[in-house]
């Protein structure tokens, strides 16, 4: 049996260019934070580069590994059911073991959901998610999330969201929000036509409802791309100010 985060949006499925920015390959410094990428279904950890540029910049270590048996190629590469959420969340958890000192977690869309279960883990110290896909039980009332982002991704978001073999109640989808302990920031796009504001702000007040200290930042003209669309410095330092700010603070 399949269980599905029930989540919906409005709008068509967005049409967008992705553009990655030439930049050098990152070398680890260590010398401060490290800051852990996790990519979305569709990307590697190199559509991190220009993201991993501006952090190792600002003073912090970076990191952004493929997912699971990527091996260099596009999640889009694999059979939909090879890979399974937990299993990218194992991957990345045992990665952050690796690391010295503090580890920041950022991650965009699929990979927004991934951070934040590997916060409920217990991993990292701060918890970046950008247009994250919502966990379980976030919903609005309008189209399925599935019936618009299989167009994008085909049936490899169904294949991770969706939980072969679960019995009821533990969809791979699902959060714990009062088993996160450390500060989180969610951003939102007000032209994203994939993950809505109103899926972002519904995670925003499962968290305060579970008590755990949350931001959201909102930017009007942000479209689900916004790690690569023109412009993307200014939403990189918003996260590298927040991070050093009282509400990031861990």
């Amino acid at each position: 049996m399949f269980w599905l985060t029930p989540l919906a949006l409005a709008q068509e499925p967005e049409r967008v260019e992705y553009h990655f920015p030439d930049v050098p390959d990152v070398e680890g410094v260590l010398y401060g934070p490290t800051v852990m990428f996790v990519h979305d279904l569709d990307f590697d950890g190199g559509s991190w580069s220009a993201w991993e540029r501006f952090f190792v910049d600002a003073g912090y270590d970076s990191m952004a590994p493929d997912w699971p048996h990527l091996d260099g190629q596009p999640t889009p590469s694999r059979e939909p059911a090879s890979l399974s959420l937990p299993q990218v969340v194992e991957h990345y958890a045992a990665l952050a073991e690796t690391c010295n000192g503090p580890v920041v977690l950022v991650g965009h869309s699929m990979g927004g959901l991934v951070v934040q279960q590997l916060a409920a883990r217990g991993v990292g110290d701060q918890v970046v998610a950008i247009h994250a896909v919502p966990p379980h039980g976030i919903s609005t009332a309008s189209m399925s999330f599935l019936k618009v982002t299989r167009p994008l991704f085909g049936r490899k978001t169904e294949a991770l969201v969706l939980a072969p073999g679960k019995p009821p109640g533990a969809p791979d989808g699902a959060l714990e929000h009062s088993a996160i302990t450390v500060p989180v920031l969610l951003l939102a796009g007000g032209e994203d036509r994939v993950v809505s504001g109103e899926l972002v702000h519904g995670n925003a007040d499962a968290y305060a409802s579970a008590g755990v200290l949350v931001t959201v930042l909102d930017y009007s003209d942000r479209t689900h791309s916004t790690v690569m669309q023109p412009g993307w410095e200014a939403v990189a330092q918003d996260v590298v100010d927040w991070l050093s700010s009282e509400d990031g603070a861990p």
